[in-house]
C-alpha cells in the first residue's frame, strides 16, 4: 500500500517529557515508563552524596527529573512516518487537519 524507506528511520532513546506527557501513555502504562534523573544539589550536597554512596545508602535524594523521558517503545517514531507516507499515498500530499472529501482530489486532507 505504501513504502517507508527503513534504512532512513531512526530511533531515539530519548523524547522530550511534554511532549510524552500530552500523549496520555502514563494512563495505560505507568510502570513502563521511564525518566531521566539528574543531580540538582550543590557542591556539599554532592559530597553528601559520594559519602552515602561510599557506605550504601540511598544517594538519590538530590535527583530530579530531566526535560527527557525514554522513548517508550520502538515504534513511536514509525506512527507519524507511517501517518505521513500513508497520505502521501493516498491523496499525493499532507496538509493535516482531518479529513476532507471534496469535489478537488487536491483538496482531500486527512488526519
Amino acid at each position: 500500500m505504501f513504502a517507508i524507506a527503513w534504512r532512513d528511520l531512526r530511533f531515539p532513546p530519548g523524547m522530550n517529557r511534554a511532549l510524552f506527557e500530552k500523549s496520555g501513555y502514563m494512563k495505560s502504562f505507568p510502570q513502563l515508563a521511564g525518566t531521566l534523573h539528574s543531580f540538582c544539589g550543590s557542591e556539599l550536597d554532592h559530597m553528601c552524596l559520594l559519602q552515602c554512596k561510599e557506605i550504601g545508602d540511598d544517594w538519590t535524594k538530590d535527583q530530579g527529573a530531566t526535560d527527557i523521558v525514554l522513548t517508550p517503545a520502538a515504534c513511536y517514531p514509525l506512527y507519524a512516518k507511517a501517518a505521513l507516507e500513508y497520505c502521501q499515498a493516498r491523496w499525493g500530499h499532507w496538509r493535516g487537519g482531518r479529513s476532507q472529501v471534496q469535489e478537488t482530489p487536491l483538496r482531500m486532507r486527512c488526519i
